[in-house]
């Protein structure tokens, strides 16, 4: 227990001690007056321990901007000892009794400030407890004086108008930015590069502070890179409260003002032997920098213009008794300087007298031209403004070349329009044309006056089938001097291609024994018209009985069943017979084939290109091609036909089903081109694959592009010799109203011969156009154009794309499909966005049928089914002269509305007075095929039509609440409650 009273009593004195942390301090550590002010401070003792005695030996603190004024001792030194001294700070207190303890005020000391800065007040103090000396913490004060000085700055420089070498005006804008006012004192500009005038100086009065003012310097001239300095108070005479912000150096570059020096005249144009006068005009001078000298070279073309005159029109300055001016005039230059007082204003400096030598064009332009100033510096941005001057004449050109009948050995005509395009007439002018190289007879084109064009023909027989390289020119020895003589030639290439005659054999008549027939020449130009002939035909089954053939000289014969007709000395064009054969048949089998053929001009030169169509086949004829199995017995041999083209026979086969195939008999020698049962299979399953295809289901791009990708997948290889179909795509995109299409595919033929026949169901997809790439060019293909040694294609069935190919080409076949034209409008009976006619009626809930209305003509005939129309949408047409053109809705019956007669047969229900009977009315929906051209489509066509007018009203108003089209006829019949259904 002893030992635990002694560590207590330790502790607690530790305690104690810690308690007294003794401190002497002034009452604040940083103090901020002005110049002039008094203030006190009070001298404080904290956390003492029982004091006995306290000195404060002295205050040290800059005298020069602070003193101690006085001492005031507090209450708490009553009851001591006390001595001060106010001198250096001096105070000491001694108690004996009463003691202070804790927190006390020893003193409060008042000061004086005497100047602007800063200083620290700083204790000497000791304290002492009824022991010893107390150790203590000293605190020092900050104490700052603050002096109120004025700040001089410049704040902005502006220059008006900153203009090189001329007067300028330079605002200077200066503040005081102090808390004093300041005296009188002086703002200068000294040069350091650039300023003409000398170094300037203005004084300002006073400026008080918080305020600015501007100082204006007047009349400064300014040169290039100019730099300069602004000094403010540049004397020094302000003291300030901030000496470094007095000065800023200005280097803005000022712009030269533009001047511009303009040749004009009152005419761009002249004729020969004419003059005219030239202006030299100086524009956009001011009096701020006048024009003192000006001197040049004016320049034209010497060939064209002649300069008889250079007058000034200033009074030139004298100068030792001559006046400052000169003009040379030599070869196409005219050098001018001249010296005068002041130009200050827009000024004609010359006027230049021209004469026109000869036709052509010359500009008019200043060289090296220098303008002075009255200090003698030269105008560097001076503008200058040139002129042309068209001296006129003829100007003879050709207007176009064209080639009328350009067929190989027919006389064709070579029409050359040649126009004056100039201002003076032409009395003649040569006119030659070379056609590669050789050159026609010379022609002259007389009295063409300007603005006439004339027509001069020559005449030309081409002699080979090749591209010509026809040149054109006019006055070739340059007779005539012309405005332009870059116009004279004009250079074409005109192809140049034998005219494709037909010879045709075909029946006229035929009975059970006989045969009449004829052989028709066709397609012969007028202007190469046919002279002579020789054919041969080959026999089947077949005796003469006649040969009428045409030509004062003709003659037939016979050798080993072929039949020899030869005729000359006549003369025809155009479409006509050359003989008519009379046969006994001595088999019904029979064929009259032409295996060899000549036609001769009225110059006796052979016909190279005739197309040769036989009409009269039989199977035992056809001999490079063998139909397999039971495929002859398919086959209309009466509808058999071969045609020759020149360069390969195209045997036509028709098949009993109505389907048919062209084969191009283009394969290896020796080799037969087999028509299957597998052929005929690959014919029908083209055919039978339409029905795998929706085409009536287009209402936006994505469908085009389905119908597209199922043409692909459809698409049937018929027959193939030598050739391999790949890369197969298509491409479907929006055109306005239309989805266009273009699917692509590539054939190529593995040997040197060979053809591909292959068939697409394209089904009423509008086919725009087949391109084919042969490598070298783009050819469009040609619908049954036989004649082609690239390919063709037909439309064999409805709906069905025969796509035949020679050469191994890129092929793209182009569709487009109309989009649905309408506008958007909301749909209760869709799930999504639809879009529909903005005139559709109301009542109509389904979005398929709100889709047919909007895409369809609708098509009335009397005004009561007019009215029922309207119920549809509001933009209804008279079926009066109404062609199918678009998907239509039919109202009304055949009685009152002539289309629906003209179409009443198609539908499964044909529509009179007394069917479907009274009241009674029909709703069917029907695809129409219409021919187009080369095109067969198909629209959509909705019949809403009764026996009667209640009739009509039952179908068109139960159609209204239809949700899908009806694949069937549906009779309706009107009642008191509206239209009911006839089951």
């Amino acid at each position: 227990m002893k030992f635990k009273l002694i560590v207590t009593s330790i502790l607690a004195l530790l305690a104690l001690n810690a308690c007294f942390a003794t401190s002497v301090e002034l009452n604040s550590s940083s103090l901020n007056v002005d110049k002039g002010d008094t203030f006190s401070l009070d001298l404080l003792v904290k956390d003492a321990p029982e004091t006995w005695a306290f000195e404060n030996v002295n205050l040290d603190y800059d005298e020069n901007i602070l003193n101690l004024t006085s001492i005031t001792l507090s209450e708490v030194s009553n009851s001591g000892m006390t001595d001060k001294r106010v001198s250096d700070g001096f105070i000491s207190i001694l108690w004996m009794s009463n003691q202070p303890m804790g927190n006390f005020t020893i003193a409060t000391l008042s000061f004086e400030s005497l100047d602007g800065g800063t200083t620290q007040i700083t204790l000497n103090p000791t304290l002492a407890d009824s022991e010893s000396e107390v150790k203590i913490n000293v605190t020092d004060t900050n104490v700052s004086i603050y002096e109120a000085k004025p700040d001089l700055l410049i704040t902005n420089v502006s220059i008006d108008p900153l203009k090189k070498y001329e007067t300028n005006t330079v605002l200077v804008t200066v503040a005081n930015n102090g808390d004093f006012n300041a005296g009188a004192f002086k703002v200068s500009l000294e040069t350091v590069t650039g300023v003409i005038d000398s170094d300037v100086k203005e004084s300002i009065a006073e400026l008080n502070y918080g305020e600015s003012t501007v100082v204006t310097f007047e009349n400064i001239t300014l040169g290039p890179n100019n730099l300069f300095d602004i000094i403010v108070d540049s004397e020094n005479i302000i003291e300030e409260s901030d000496e470094t912000n007095n000065e800023i150096s200005f280097g803005n570059q000022p712009s030269e003002n533009a001047i511009s020096a303009v040749l004009s005249c009152e005419n761009d144009s002249v004729k020969t032997g004419e003059t005219f006068d030239v202006t030299l005009t100086l524009n956009d001078l001011t009096a701020n920098r006048a024009a003192k000298a000006v001197e040049g070279e004016l320049i034209f073309d010497s060939s064209v213009l002649k300069c008889n005159n250079f007058e000034f029109q200033l009074d030139a300055s004298a100068a030792n008794e001559t006046y400052l001016e000169n003009v040379t005039i030599e070869n196409g230059v005219v050098t001018f300087s001249i010296v005068d007082g002041t130009i200050d204003e827009d000024t004609t400096i010359a006027i230049a007298t021209f004469e026109a030598l000869a036709v052509g064009n010359s500009n008019i332009s200043l060289e090296n031209l220098v303008v002075s100033d009255v200090n003698g510096y030269a105008f560097n941005n001076v503008s200058e403004t040139e002129m042309n001057m068209i001296v006129q004449g003829p100007d003879a050109l050709i207007e176009s070349v064209e080639v009328s009948n350009p067929y190989y050995m027919e006389p064709a005509v070579i029409a050359v329009t040649v126009t004056n395009n100039g201002h003076q007439n032409i009395d003649s002018c040569s006119v030659n044309v070379y056609i590669d190289s050789d050159e026609l007879d010379p022609l002259t084109v007389t009295d063409l006056r300007v603005g006439e064009s004339k027509i001069v023909e020559f005449n030309w027989t081409p002699q080979k089938e090749k591209t010509f390289t026809i040149v054109t020119v006019l006055d070739s020895s340059d007779a005539i001097s012309e405005e332009n003589e870059d116009n004279n030639q004009l250079t074409e290439q005109v192809s140049i291609s034998e005219r494709i005659v037909s010879m045709e054999i075909y029946k006229k008549s035929e009975t059970e024994t006989q045969i009449i027939t004829s052989v028709k020449v066709s397609n012969v130009g007028e202007n190469r018209q046919c002279m002579g002939y020789d054919v041969y035909v080959s026999l089947d089954n077949l005796d003469i009985v006649e040969v009428n053939a045409i030509g004062e000289t003709t003659n037939w014969s016979v050798t080993n069943n072929t039949l020899f007709i030869t005729g000359y000395e006549f003369t025809n064009y155009g479409e006509f017979e050359i003989a008519n054969i009379t046969f006994n048949k001595t088999n019904n089998s029979i064929s009259a084939i032409i295996s060899e053929c000549a036609l001769s001009d009225t110059n006796g030169q052979k016909f190279n290109k005739i197309l040769i169509s036989n009409k009269i086949v039989n199977l035992d004829s056809i001999k490079n091609i063998v139909l397999e199995g039971n495929v002859s017995e398919l086959v209309d041999e009466s509808a058999l036909e071969t045609t020759t083209n020149g360069e390969f026979d195209i045997t036509k086969i028709y098949f009993n089903n109505s389907d048919s195939i062209w084969i191009p008999e283009t394969v290896e020698n020796d080799t037969l081109i087999s028509i299957t049962n597998e052929t005929l299979d690959a014919m029908k399953e083209a055919v039978s694959n339409l029905g795998n295809i929706d085409f009536d289901s287009i209402t936006s791009e994505d469908d085009v592009s389905d119908i597209m990708d199922e043409v692909i997948d459809n698409m049937v290889v018929v027959s193939n010799y030598g050739f391999n179909i790949s890369n197969i795509t298509q491409e479907t995109v929006t055109d306005g109203t239309n989805a266009v299409s273009e699917l692509r595919f590539t054939a190529t033929n593995t040997s040197s011969k060979g053809y591909s026949i292959i068939r697409l169901p394209v089904g009423n997809l509008e086919i725009s156009e087949i391109i084919i790439n042969t490598g070298s060019a783009n050819v469009s293909l040609e619908k049954d154009d036989i004649d082609s040694t690239i390919g063709w294609y037909r439309i064999p069935i409805e709906g069905i794309l025969e796509i035949t190919l020679i050469k191994d080409p890129e092929v793209t076949i182009k569709f487009a499909s109309a989009l649905p034209v309408t506008t958007t409008s909301s749909s209760s009976g869709s799930s999504g966005g639809s879009h529909y006619s903005s005139d559709l009626s109301d009542g109509i809930t389904s979005a398929v049928i709100k889709n047919a209305v909007s895409n369809s003509n609708i098509v009335y005939g009397s005004e009561i089914d007019q009215e029922y129309a309207l119920n549809l949408r509001e933009t209804v047409q008279n079926s009066a002269k109404y062609e199918l053109s678009r998907d239509t809705i039919i109202v009304g019956g055949p009685e009152a509305n002539g289309f629906a007669n003209k179409y009443d047969s198609e539908f499964g229900i044909s529509i009179t007075n007394d069917y479907p009977g009274e009241n009674r009315g029909v709703i069917q929906v029907q695809n129409i095929e219409v021919h187009v051209g080369n095109f067969i489509k198909t629209y959509q066509v909705i019949y809403i039509a009764g026996s009667d007018r209640y009739g009509t009203q039952a179908a068109l108003e139960y159609f209204k609440t239809l949700e899908d089209l009806p694949e069937k006829p549906v009779t309706v019949e009107w009642t008191e409650n509206g239209p009911v259904l006839v089951e």
